[in-house]
């Protein structure tokens, strides 16, 4: 239990000055890819200021009590048609509506 709470982490350091924290990162296709947990996220290289390896992630808790994820949103970029739409149903107040989120990967269209 103690070297997972001080296992080393990844930091992903975005142009916008926000800041991840992940437990593995990549590049793929101009993207970067990373792991949180059991979950894969993406977001485009042209985002990314840098990438500093070796760092300890702070404690984060997967959810809040109102059910919203606890790690910040974060808008995507580039052109996805219906991105906007879909960004206004699921992030409410900065944060990601996780009963909004399961209904749209229900609907099974990426």
């Amino acid at each position: 239990m103690i070297a997972a709470v001080t296992a080393a982490a990844d930091t992903i350091r975005l142009k916008n000055g926000r800041t991840i924290y992940a437990e593995h990162t990549r590049e793929v296709d101009g993207r970067i890819e990373y792991e949180v947990g059991d979950n894969t996220f993406a977001i485009p290289k042209s985002s990314v200021e840098r990438i500093d390896s070796g760092g300890v992630a702070p404690p984060r808790s997967s959810t809040t009590a109102a059910g919203e994820a606890a790690m910040p949103a974060i808008a995507p970029s580039g052109t996805v048609k219906g991105a906007d739409a879909m960004l206004a149903r699921i992030v409410k107040d900065g944060k990601v509506d996780l009963d909004a989120l399961s209904a749209a990967e229900r609907q099974g269209d990426p």
